[in-house]
This record gives C-alpha cells, structure tokens and sequence, in this order.
C-alpha cells in the first residue's frame, strides 16, 4: 500500500522589472531627440528611428513620450548615452543638420554632481534618394545622401557629382516620374508624351539598350 498527503501552501506572485524596463512607460527620461522636417522623407526617417530604438530594448532604451510638433516631433528617450549614435545614424541615412547638446537638470546633493540631460536636434533636408534637385544651375538626380553630401548624376551630361547641398532648390521628387513608351532611337531618342501621347524628343538622352519603357 502506499500513503499520499496533500499539503496547500499560500504564496503571492510578485512582479518585478529590472532596472532598464522599470523605466518603460514611464516619465523618466535622459535625453530627447528633436527631428524636424516635413514630407515623406520626415516619415521615413521617423520610422527608421523607432525601429532602432526597439532594438535596443535589451539594453533599457525606449521612447516614453511623443510630442508632435508644427515643425516635427520631439521624441524623449530614457537613455541619454544612446542619443548621439542614434542621430548620428538617421543624419548618415537621411542627411541633414545636427547639433547635440547639454541642459542641466538638477544637481544630487548626495554625489554632489550635476545631471544633465542631452538633445539631439536633426533638421532633415526636403528631398530624398531619386529626387531631382537644383545646385548651382545644375540638374541632379540623387542617388545616395551621405551627412551634408548627395550623390548623384548630373541629368544633362549624365556625369557622376558629388556636392553639398547648402543652397538647392526640389525640383521633382520620385514619384513624378511617370514611366513611358519609346517611340524612336535614331536619329534622336523620342517618348510618347505621358499627357499628350504624341512622340516627343528626349532633353536629356543617354546611351541606353533597347528598352521599350524608360522613366521621364
């Protein structure tokens, strides 16, 4: 034979967060990152922020609050140390102004030190990758950004540049392109018109293969 006891025992389930994601939705925060811009391209880097940020979660690294502004948004970030790679990568992604720097916070009269809190401030340039725009009378369509450079091909001599874009002027984003037929290769390059229809010459033709569509 065997004897079998049953014994109940009381306990209570406690919840606890480490010391990174006890911060997590929280009103703590060390530091806030400013982006300002506009259109498609503001988004898209908004987007590529966060995605970051979430990567970083493991580390204590999240986004407590979301301030939408006229001009951006002002994002507050419970890591401070975070902050400089962080924008530093979104300016090498997406190009643009940055300047990080210190406000004081308090002081602990325990360690008797100064905190500080740091912002990170990114104004984002209107264009994008593939955007056409105008430096200095010349015509370029971009093909990467890289901090306060483009690079892109010049659309008249079809030549590889690289510049700083200072002072430019959009003169078409990507999605003006419209796709089009070619009607004639010799003697000269000729479309069909994407509103008229009718066969129209190239201002800027290039050696290309046959295709029987090309982008305008």
């Amino acid at each position: 034979t065997s004897l079998i006891d049953n014994y109940s025992f009381p306990f209570t389930i406690e919840y606890t967060y480490c010391n990174g994601c006890g911060k997590k939705g929280t009103e703590y925060y060390e530091g806030t990152i400013q982006l300002r811009g506009s259109g498609k391209v503001f988004f898209e880097a908004l987007a590529s922020l966060k995605e970051e940020v979430v990567k970083l979660k493991e580390k204590g690294v999240f986004i407590n609050k979301e301030v939408e502004l006229p001009q951006g948004r002002d994002l507050y970030l419970t890591s401070q140390r975070r902050l400089p790679k962080l924008i530093e990568g979104l300016q090498k992604k997406f190009g643009g102004t940055v300047k990080v720097s210190e406000q004081l916070f308090s002081r602990d009269r325990q360690g008797s030190k100064d905190i500080f809190r740091v912002n990170a401030y990114l104004l984002l340039p209107s264009f994008a990758v593939r955007d056409v725009i105008l430096i200095e009378n010349n015509l370029i369509q971009i093909s990467s950004i890289v901090g306060k450079k483009i690079v892109g091909f010049n659309l008249k001599t079809w030549k590889k540049v690289s510049s700083v874009y200072d002072h430019y002027e959009v003169v078409a984003h990507a999605d003006d392109f419209s796709k089009v037929q070619v009607s004639r290769w010799k003697p000269t390059l000729e479309v069909l018109h994407p509103r008229t229809y009718q066969s129209t010459s190239v201002e800027n033709p290039k050696e290309i293969s046959r295709k029987k569509e090309i982008d305008v």
